[in-house]
């Protein structure tokens, strides 16, 4: 059985040892693709990390890709792979050198078998204001026909140490590029293709024996709090996205995340850890809020980003005009009467949509002269918050609110109507 252990790498400085990880390997059937992601100075230095680690070796071959994104890489490896089996590594990994091997006596010994995740280990101890994404399952099979969104006590994989059946990744289809590092939602996208797993079927084992060394992943100081804000911007952004797909899992993590977050410190007897609870709830509700008003989920399972038009009011001499050719400047395009929110729970929509892109293009026609203003214009919501109860506000009641919830912040002549 043929492996094709594929190595998304932006790291030179690491990706040389995760090579020669896999040159050490017992099992010898194997391949390895280095995925590089990076501009020009990126791409020869990975590509000379490549080159002296493999040593001419001829099962190692270099594929530089025009756009970064972890999901990206490993929806490359679909491509290229090879074997029967993908091994997923990452560049600052180091694998035990019956990796291999112990992957591949699980898909020989079980046929129906899709999925073997491992653990990973860092590589010393964590000081305190040190991270480092670490994972040690029990042996454990999870079988999603047999036990549907029930994996046994203590199963669990993670993206940095996987080996899945190459039939099986090409049937549950693509890595979703919203999610994981280099993306907007820079983590999750492991979890996600788990879910998607779940969701297919597919008979996924964990075992410790399978081991990989986080031999550079450790993170202190200001790159510990950058790797916290990614992971809950990540799983935040993932909770939103299946309650988009309708999973009531999305819901119940964010109240989860919340109550862990406000009191975790209590129940740990640890309130020092407070602060760094509540950073990590506050950007998980970003990433939740942001994913969950600016993106949709398609056919696929993938996120997609909301089509997202114009906000739609009529200007001052059009019928029903509500602006004044004054406020017309001070707002948003080419408008027709019939999509004016009636309600304000609609208008509140359509705003949140728009919030998670902090700022909107905006096309203001001046009636009088014929010509438009482009500008960027910040939402404010909080100024949004205003006799709640109204349910068919007037509409010089949006006017007033619409004007007071967008900050003009500069504007320049467009083009002649």
């Amino acid at each position: 059985m043929r492996v094709s252990v594929c190595i998304p790498a932006t790291r030179a400085g690491s990706l040389g040892a995760a090579i020669r990880s896999v040159q050490r390997q017992t099992w010898s059937d194997w391949e390895v693709v280095v995925l590089g992601q990076g501009d020009d100075g990126v791409e020869e230095a990975l590509r000379s990390a490549t080159a002296r680690a493999s040593g001419g070796d001829p099962r190692i071959r270099y594929l530089h890709l025009p756009r970064r994104g972890l999901s990206r890489a490993r929806n490359a490896a679909l491509i290229e792979a090879r074997g029967e089996v993908i091994a997923y590594l990452d560049d600052d990994c180091e694998a035990d050198a019956h990796w291999l091997e112990t992957a591949v006596t699980a898909f020989e010994a079980d046929t129906a078998l899709g999925l073997v995740g491992g653990s990973v280990a860092p590589s010393g101890p964590l000081g305190l204001l040190s991270s480092c994404p670490t994972l040690t399952p029990r042996e454990a099979l999870y079988d999603p026909a047999a036990s549907p969104q029930r994996p046994p006590p203590g199963w669990d994989w993670m993206g940095a140490n996987f080996a899945i059946r190459t039939a099986v990744a090409r049937t549950v289809g693509r890595w979703d590029v919203h999610l994981g590092a280099g993306a907007e939602f820079p983590a999750g996208e492991d979890t996600d293709y788990k879910l998607r797993l779940e969701a297919s079927g597919v008979r996924m084992l964990s075992t410790p024996r399978s081991l990989v060394l986080h031999a550079a992943g450790t993170r202190s100081g200001r790159a510990a709090l950058r790797s916290q804000r990614s992971y809950a911007l990540g799983n935040g952004a993932l909770a939103a996205k299946q309650t988009l797909a309708g999973d009531p899992r999305g819901g119940l993590w964010l109240r989860q995340t919340r109550h862990g977050c406000l009191s975790g410190w209590l129940t740990s007897r640890r309130p020092h850890r407070l602060p760094v609870d509540l950073r990590r709830g506050f950007w998980f509700e970003v990433g939740y809020r942001r994913c969950l008003h600016g993106y949709q989920v398609d056919a696929d399972g993938l996120l997609r980003r909301r089509s997202a038009g114009p906000l739609l009011l009529p200007v001052a001499g059009a019928p029903g005009a509500l602006l004044s050719s004054a406020d017309s400047r001070r707002l948003v395009s080419v408008l027709d009467p019939s999509h004016v929110s009636p309600d304000i729970r609609g208008l509140r929509g359509w705003l949140e949509r728009r919030q998670a892109r902090r700022s909107a293009l905006v096309l203001v026609p001046d009636r009088a002269t014929g010509i438009r203003f482009a500008g960027r214009w910040k939402l404010d919501l909080g100024r949004l918050r205003m006799a709640p109860g109204l349910q068919q506000p007037e509409p010089e009641q949006i006017r007033r609110w619409l004007a007071s919830a967008i900050r003009f912040q500069g504007s320049r002549p467009w083009h002649a109507a």
